[in-house]
């Protein structure tokens, strides 16, 4: 049986966050879609022996598909567990 965990991709425009901490700290802090700023996290449960190069194209395909570019963008994907290690 596969074993899953929650892989997240964050984005924002680079106009409210000046780097990934920062976007990955509103997105700890529960504001990264509740402030008015612009930015948004999605969720994939993946199976955790997925090839990384294919977790981050499944995390920038959800970028593209929501009318998100990379310019002007700070963006992460990383497992959920990481990302809430970040900045701790």
């Amino acid at each position: 049986m596969a074993t899953t965990s929650t892989l997240i991709a964050l984005i924002g425009s680079s106009d409210d966050f000046d780097n990934i901490d920062d976007l990955i700290t509103a997105w700890k802090d529960g504001t990264l879609e509740s402030s008015g700023l612009n930015g948004e996290a999605y969720e994939l449960e993946v199976d955790v022996n997925t090839p990384e190069e294919v977790l981050v194209n499944a995390g920038r395909g959800l970028y593209f598909e929501n009318d998100w570019s990379s310019d002007h963008t700070v963006s992460i994907v990383d497992w959920e567990d990481e990302l809430r290690k970040e900045n701790d």
